[in-house]
């Protein structure tokens, strides 16, 4: 088929659907492979901080530069070659290092393409709540069916590919996506929001991202005996508890004002935090985990499924920024890789109730801050 006959539309659902399925394949497969070949390198997370870090750095150069969509191509084909033939997952450390670095170069650029074929549209794309649950079912079907590095290379290369083709003939030259990648999908703090404490829910609930993600692989293990699910089971559980809420509470979500949803936020972390008080052992730590998910789902596509007005007011997608803001998630990644390392289960326990003080914290100071605005103006009355 030529790809010309087919509509803008439907060229970006795929390509939006492939892209998600690179993001969440970057977590799955390289965190597994850096949790079987490399577990005393920052307790198997280094691949995946590499990963994030040529993300971050990539995108910090693209900065007040545009890529043209012949730059796209090749860089998506040449991303291909190299993992089509390293295999991603091979066992070599230095190799498989190499694989993360060029996984970034195929996720910035399946970004700026996403971003290239959003420019084309006459009006604003819908919420890619549909491609993006499709391409996490696409990477889960990936590590699910095989834990052969040969097929993990060779799946992606033939994603690479696929995107190449999506690459719009005649589009300008496009700059990197305001907030960061693609679809909001990288859970990079924004100084900015923290500065205010009615913002720290929708903040600790996106960075819950982070930790769920990178400890996959080693939650599987911890949480076998508890929930006696195998790894690919409990895989689908979280991938199904980041996406599934927002997907269908979509509609309701789109017509809640923000308040709502801020609301709907802090209880699932509120959640979460009760959770952990009341299952302190490896049970509730899958539990946490799924109802901080949830609270991520809600967060991230609350925005995008606001009317364009307020959007537009709220002005959620901020400029992708500094290297602080870029940079902190493969720190933040190596760091829970050490600790996790040294400590095991329980450091990620920390991170999550240290996420969800957060957004208690911030609930609470929003709250105080409402009742004294509302007492400070009966007086003036």
């Amino acid at each position: 088929m030529d790809r010309r006959a087919l509509p803008n539309p439907l060229r970006l659902v795929m390509a939006r659907t492939l892209a998600w399925a690179l993001w969440f394949g970057g977590w799955l497969v390289l965190g597994e492979a850096g949790h079987r070949h490399m577990p005393l390198w920052a307790g198997g997370l280094l691949p995946l901080a590499l990963w994030l870090a040529g993300v971050g750095l990539l995108l910090l150069g693209l900065q007040r530069r545009r890529v043209s969509m012949g730059v796209l191509r090749a860089a998506l084909m040449a991303s291909a070659t190299v993992l089509a033939g390293l295999g991603v997952a091979v066992g070599t450390p230095a190799l498989l290092l190499a694989s993360a670095l060029a996984w970034s170069m195929l996720l910035v650029a399946a970004s700026l393409t996403v971003q290239a074929l959003r420019r084309q549209a006459p009006s604003r794309p819908p919420a890619p709540l549909v491609p993006a649950t499709g391409g996490a079912l696409l990477a889960w079907s990936l590590v699910a069916v095989s834990d052969m590095s040969t097929a993990h290379g060779a799946a992606v290369a033939v994603a690479a590919l696929a995107m190449a083709l999506l690459v719009p003939r005649s589009a300008s030259p496009v700059p990197a996506c305001r907030g960061g990648l693609f679809d909001c999908s990288l859970p990079a703090p924004d100084p900015a929001r923290w500065r205010h404490p009615s913002d720290w829910p929708q903040q600790a609930a996106l960075l819950a991202m982070l930790p769920m993600m990178a400890t996959l692989p080693a939650m599987a293990v911890w949480c076998r005996s508890d929930w006696g699910l195998s790894p690919a089971t409990g895989l689908l559980w979280h991938l199904a508890a980041m996406l599934l809420p927002a997907l269908l509470l979509r509609h309701a979500l789109a017509r809640a004002p923000a308040q709502v949803r801020n609301v709907m936020v802090v209880a699932l972390m509120g959640a979460s935090a009760v959770a952990m008080w009341a299952r302190p052992g490896l049970d509730g730590l899958m539990w946490v985990a799924l109802l901080q998910a949830a609270a991520w789902s809600l967060a991230w596509a609350g925005p995008m499924l606001r009317p364009p007005a307020e959007t537009n007011r709220a002005q959620h997608a901020p400029e992708a920024g500094s290297a602080s803001r870029l940079l902190a998630p493969p720190l933040l990644v190596l760091a829970l890789g050490v600790f996790t390392a040294d400590f095991g289960p329980d450091a990620l326990r920390a991170v999550q109730a240290l996420l969800a003080a957060l957004a208690l914290a911030g609930a609470a100071a929003g709250a105080i801050g409402w009742l004294t605005n509302s007492l400070l103006s009966e007086k003036r009355t």
